[in-house]
């Protein structure tokens, strides 16, 4: 705790405390009796000629109210949100909205205008085109740029002379622009700090807003006489206020060369109080900052993973800037010893979800309000009124039922997920008498504190109010906080306010109204004149109807009829004349109007609830949410034992794959067909869509089931392995009819056939599902350590949700295998509740291969392929002697079923390279279904975005691990998975290990093929790493960091050099006469490659088809649809649509999918003599 007198809320503090926090010397100044007795604190008042910076409570709880409101979803207006965004775009006045602390800030008089005392920035400091969404501006004080999907707001005190900026944390809305921003860990150089890195998501959303930003506070600051700039922001929007305040120290000539106080050498004031907030920087660039920037207080909340998460997994070096303040709910303010932080793994107590709970910018407000609290309520009243407390409601009576149980028992509700929440009161009942606290007692202790009787009555409404509003159960730092708010607040009128304000409260508990939902007029009507008759003690002057409620909140553009939460209800009534009898009335704890407390647990009606807001990350309970599933998933199945073929010798030139064997294992049907492979590449939504298009044409042109292979990676994939698998619908059906492009109109669009993928497609809340169970995964696996290497993790458990659920392909206690006597005898081995998925049951059906890689942990090649078939799984390649971290893996398929495994014994000492199967008795570690499959094929974040070396980050990235043992040695160990795309994007590699001569190879590029070579090589390294023909310098950034474009062409090439080059002219000359992009090379020769499992020396064919955006096609569109494809920001640039965007609607599944079905047709000429060939 460091120096001076402890903080903790049960000692006496004494008049001064100082914390150590990172070698800061830290003081918090306890309030002065001459403070107390003005009619305001103090401490808010800047003291300019202090040489030493002090930490200002008050100033961090006004702070945190700000980060409350700057949130713009499940706001309080969630009724009325696009008029709230009206407002305040369109008044200079910002009427913030009063939810729960109301009137603390610069009441005036009686009433609660100007209730915080700041007001948005005046057009005159409007900055950027304020026309164009697509760039940053500052309009009326609202910084905005929808681009990177960021706001704030740019507020003026004008008493104080105070700017404030406060930036909005992360919000999951439609498009998830803020969740990609968090995700994107990785660090780019920060501007002209030698050494400097910074998180890349934090720096491109901030230079996306620096200009406007850096503008309007420069020109505030000379036209407002500003003293004191504060920056301020809660999770994603404290990151974005740390880079920030850098910038304004930089760039601000009137904030430059700060003293260790934050006063500039211009004498401006600069402070930042950040909440929650993500590590931004390396040390280089903390040291640059806390040079620049000295008053940073960074506040973190016990448990709060988001400051913990960057730093505790060590990746890229990343330390936290300024000065930390910790809180919990016992020692209210905390700092660091001089040898370090108290816990940076929390204090150990709470349930499973308090990791999520504490990052709740609720939280953090409340337990600021504890802070105040103590440091103003005099120390020997602060004993008393613990004493009190633990006598009466912890340490007196007979123990009480956990199902039963008061919320000051239940200090963290995943602890208890049964409770209800209920304050217990006298005359409660009977089944609860005898078992509950002392209630009784605690009054009578408050009495002896010397807390009136009206305060002591009202308490329980106030914390049911503020506390419960803001999701808080009920302990001692909220008891004393609702006792301040009433009773100790030096502050006359906000006091006032917040008697007033829990009197009318009260009154609604009285009416038994639906206080957690939504209240209906009828309700309004009753509690409103009930409470303001008792005001004027006159019944007929409080009378207000039903119907002048709904008229008054018409103006508003706000539907009463369909009910109003009390925070709504408020924001109107503190505006009614009436209100202002109701505050004169409380003003000296009125008596007369303040119901009897005999029901403080009014029941909730069964009505919609309104989400009362409790931060970006959570508005649901835990326990809520664990009910409605988002915290369940399927059980994985783990056998005791399986037995499994295994054959040895892949990646050796004598080796024949099963499926094409003349033994028991090959399949008849593959082998009268013409060799041909049909590729479908990677690319997400943008790729499973096209390869519906690609796939529907070969359909109707006959050309699909003459086919060998069918191979994919990554979003080919999801396509690949609904389609192989399924057995709901038929082929026509799952694949949907081609429509002419004349015929698609937009209606027709938003009308796909039912059973098909591409209503399955659309239909894919892919964000939604992947952030609720990246949620699982961090309580499962990453925060407490369960390691489970068979958890299927949040992007395969997504996969699976969206894209097979609807064929029942989506059990994750089931395995797949070949139709007929191989799916046969694995169901007899698990038995009958174990469903086994099969493939190639009709001859018409290719065999499916999914291309994916196994990530290797500081090894300068970083991925190892692998493939996934319904008769075998495996390294295709030989034995793997070069690599440590791989040691030997390679050399043996093995069955699905064995895929998870480790042998129970040594290798067998008879086994033949390419000669019959050997059964191995293997030890399972849990049966690979096939969403788990689907899911490493196109594990985009394990590929690009994490590295294997740093295990937490792995896991809490949601990346794959399985149990995968070496050829050589049987030696089994937990492995990490990936995207198949680091290595074969195109997935052409399985064609060329099994010697197909003829490749259909489709590509759904994200862009048009550039004009030069070498520009179309270094941005399509995927293509060109095949022909060995990526530029130096350009080789791609992996989650490992950069890989040597070098060492990619050595382990990717597979074709000679020259004919990339030709590749590209034939398929620019393509684009450039809007035809079809395409070309055919013919004796393209396969060169070796061992790393790859490719013994080559033999001539293929191949077709290269590339997605694009023929005229032919568009011409013919009817008229809106072209206008709809013509509008790059409702089409997101179709056909080349963003790798990073989900969740299409149907119109872009169908244009997509259409536009790729006419490509294939008007190919079929090229199509036919490729497999005449």
């Amino acid at each position: 705790m460091g120096c001076g007198a402890s903080t903790s809320a049960g000692q006496n503090l004494g008049r001064t405390a100082k914390i150590y926090s990172h070698g800061d010397e830290v003081i918090i100044q306890r309030f002065e009796s001459h403070d107390l007795a003005g009619s305001k604190l103090k401490i808010r008042q800047d003291n300019y000629g202090s040489p030493k910076k002090q930490y200002d409570v008050e100033r961090a709880i006004f702070c945190a109210e700000l980060c409350n409101h700057v949130y713009l979803g499940d706001s309080i207006w969630a009724s009325a949100r696009s008029q709230r965004l009206k407002t305040i775009r369109d008044s200079k006045n910002f009427s913030f909205p009063c939810r729960v602390n109301l009137g603390y800030y610069a009441s005036e008089g009686n009433n609660l205008k100007g209730l915080l005392g700041v007001e948005l920035l005046g057009p005159e400091f409007d900055s950027g085109d304020v026309t164009d969404d697509w760039q940053a501006t500052v309009c009326h004080g609202y910084l905005t740029h929808d681009g990177v999907s960021m706001q704030a707001f740019l507020l003026h005190d004008p008493v104080e002379k105070v700017l404030y900026v406060v930036f909005r944390g992360t919000e999951v809305d439609a498009n998830f622009q803020d969740v990609y921003t968090d995700l994107a860990g990785y660090t780019v150089a920060y501007e002209k700090v030698p050494g400097a890195r910074c998180h890349a998501g934090f720096s491109k959303c901030w230079a996306a807003l620096k200009s406007v930003c850096v503008e309007s506070v420069t020109k505030a600051i000379d036209l407002l006489d500003i003293k004191r700039v504060t920056v301020t922001g809660h999770s994603l929007g404290g990151s974005i206020a740390t880079m920030c305040a850098l910038s304004l120290a930089h760039r601000v000539p009137k904030l430059q060369d700060q003293g260790p106080n934050g006063l500039s050498a211009s004498g401006v004031f600069m402070s930042v109080f950040t909440f929650g907030q993500c590590v931004v920087g390396n040390s280089e660039y903390q040291k640059a900052y806390n040079k620049a920037v000295p008053v940073h207080w960074l506040h973190q909340n016990d448990k709060d993973l988001i400051p913990r998460l960057l730093v505790m997994t060590g990746l890229s070096g990343y330390k936290h800037v300024g000065t930390r303040i910790f809180l919990d709910e016992d020692s209210v303010i905390i700092g660091a010893t001089p040898k370090g932080l108290k816990s940076e793994k929390g204090d150990g107590e709470g349930g499973d979800m308090e990791f999520i709970t504490d990052h709740s910018m609720n939280n953090y407000t409340c337990l600021l309000h504890h802070a105040l609290a103590v440091l103003a309520i005099p120390p020997e009243t602060v004993e008393l009124l613990r004493a009190a407390w633990t006598q009466a409601v912890e340490g007196q009576g007979p123990e009480v039922k956990a199902r039963n149980r008061p919320l000051c028992y239940v200090r963290k509700l995943m602890k208890q997920p049964g409770v209800e929440l209920e304050l217990p009161v006298e005359g409660q009942d009977a089944h609860m008498r005898g078992e509950t606290p002392n209630w009784k007692a605690l009054h009578q202790g408050l009495e002896a504190a010397g807390i009136p009787e009206p305060v002591i009555r009202m308490w329980p409404t106030d914390w049911m109010l503020v506390a419960k509003m803001r999701g808080r159960n009920l302990n001692f730092g909220e008891f004393l906080s609702a006792l301040f708010r009433l009773h100790f607040d030096p502050e006359t009128a906000r006091r006032d306010a917040h008697f007033a304000i829990a009197h009318l409260y009260s009154w609604f508990l009285q009416a038994d109204a639906n206080l957690d939902g939504l209240l209906s007029l009828a309700e309004c009507e009753a509690a409103l004149s009930a409470s303001l008759s008792a005001a004027s003690n006159d019944a007929n002057k409080g009378t207000i109807t039903a119907a002048q409620i709904e008229e008054e909140f018409h103006k508003y553009d706000v539907n009463a009829d369909l009910g109003l939460s009390f925070q709504e209800l408020l924001l109107w009534v503190k505006e009614q004349p009436a209100f202002g009898a109701l505050l004169r009335s409380t003003s000296i704890y009125g008596k007369s109007s303040i119901p009897p407390p005999n029901n403080m647990t009014a029941s909730c009606k069964d009505r919609p609830k309104f989400n009362c807001y409790i931060g970006p990350w959570i508005s649901k309970s835990g326990a809520v949410l664990a009910k409605e599933g988002i915290y369940s998933s399927r059980a994985t199945f783990t056998p005791e034992a399986v037995e499994a073929k295994v054959w040895f010798g892949v990646g050796e030139e004598s080796f024949v794959y099963p499926e094409m064997r003349e033994d028991e294992d090959g399949l008849a049907s593959l082998k009268t067909k013409p060799d041909l492979a049909v590729c479908f590449s990677g690319g997400g939504f943008r790729a499973c869509t096209n390869a519906l298009g690609w796939a529907r044409a070969l359909h109707e042109m006959g050309i699909m089931p003459k086919a060998r292979y069918l191979c994919s990676n990554s979003g080919g994939s999801w396509f690949n392995t609904a389609f192989s698998y399924q057995d709901c619908v038929s082929n026509s059906t799952f694949l949907g009819p081609a429509i002419p492009p004349e015929q698609l109109t937009l209606a027709r669009c938003k009308n796909l056939a039912p059973g098909s993928f591409g209503k399955v497609i659309a239909n894919a809340p892919f964000k939604k599902l992947l952030f609720l169970k990246a949620l699982q995964d961090l309580v499962k696996v990453d925060i407490f350590g369960k390691e489970d290497p068979h958890e299927i993790r949040a992007w395969s458990k997504s996969v699976g949700d969206c894209f097979f659920e609807a064929y029942g392909l989506n059990d994750h206690d089931a395995t797949y295998a070949l139709a007929g006597a191989a799916a046969a005898k694995v169901s007899k081995m698990l038995g009958a509740k174990v469903k086994v998925h099969t493939a190639c049951g009709s001859p018409v059906m290719p065999f499916p291969v999914i291309v994916g890689s196994i990530a290797a942990p500081n090894d300068p090649k970083c991925f190892y392929t692998c493939e996934f078939t319904p008769q075998y799984f495996g390294v295709p390649t030989a034995d793997i002697a070069d690599s440590p971290a791989m040691a030997h893996i390679g050399g043996v398929l093995v069955e699905p079923v064995g895929a998870n495994s480790v042998p129970k014994g040594p290798p067998p000492a008879d086994t033949v390279a390419g000669g019959a199967p050997v059964t191995v008795e293997l030890e399972s570690k849990g049966i690979v279904p096939l969403v788990q499959a689907a899911g490493i094929s196109s594990g985009y974040i394990a590929q690009m975005m994490a590295d294997p070396s740093k295990k937490r980050m792995w896991e809490a990235l949601g990346c794959e691990e399985l149990h995968y043992w070496a050829g050589k040695d049987f030696v089994s160990k937990g492995r990490p998975f990936a995207d198949g795309g680091s290595l074969d994007n195109l997935a052409i590699f399985p064609a060329l290990r099994r010697g197909t001569r003829l490749l259909l190879v489709c590509q759904s590029a994200s862009s048009p093929i550039q004009d030069d070579a070498a520009s179309w090589a270094a941005w399509a390294y995927d293509v060109a790493g095949y022909f060995g023909a990526i530029p130096e310098g350009k080789g791609p950034k992996m989650g490992q960091g950069e890989m040597a474009a070098g060492l990619v062409n050595k382990i990717c090439q597979v074709f000679e050099p020259a004919r990339h080059t030709e590749l590209h002219a034939a398929l620019l000359a393509k684009q450039k006469a809007g035809d079809p992009v395409a070309a055919r090379l013919k004796g393209l020769k396969v060169l070796a490659n061992p790393t790859q499992g490719i013994v080559g020396g033999y001539e293929v064919e191949v077709l290269f088809v590339v997605t694009c955006k023929p005229m032919a096609f568009v011409n013919a569109l009817p008229k809106e649809t072209k206008e709809w494809l013509d509008d790059e920001k409702r089409s997101e640039k179709c056909p080349f649509v963003s790798t990073m965007k989900l969740d299409y609607d149907e119109e872009l599944v169908a244009v997509l999918s259409q536009m790729a079905t006419h490509v294939m047709k008007a190919l079929e000429p090229e199509v036919k003599a490729l497999l005449a060939s």
